[in-house]
């Protein structure tokens, strides 16, 4: 996994799933966005496929928002926790 996020170059990672965001949902792309931004390269593309998931939502809550963050740290965390583990 490390080897695979060396390869990765997160300058070119950018929030173009958010194109998917309508209606009363575009008030929320700051929120959105915010959880691309993650310490590790590969917390990022943990979050993007979470945000992925959230953009194809019609209607684009604060609770959505709030659950797909907690669900991309515990991505995170066990992300880390089965690299520990080798």
């Amino acid at each position: 996994m490390e080897n695979l996020s060396r390869k990765i170059d997160t300058k070119q990672l950018s929030p173009d799933c958010l194109g998917n965001l309508h209606e009363k949902s575009i008030e929320h792309v700051e929120a959105v966005e915010a959880l691309l931004h993650q310490k590790s390269d590969m917390g990022k593309l943990l979050a993007i496929q979470r945000v992925k998931d959230l953009a194809n939502n019609k209607d684009i809550k604060q609770e959505d928002i709030d659950h797909t963050r907690t669900l991309i740290e515990k991505d995170i965390e066990t992300f880390h926790r089965l690299t520990q583990e080798e």
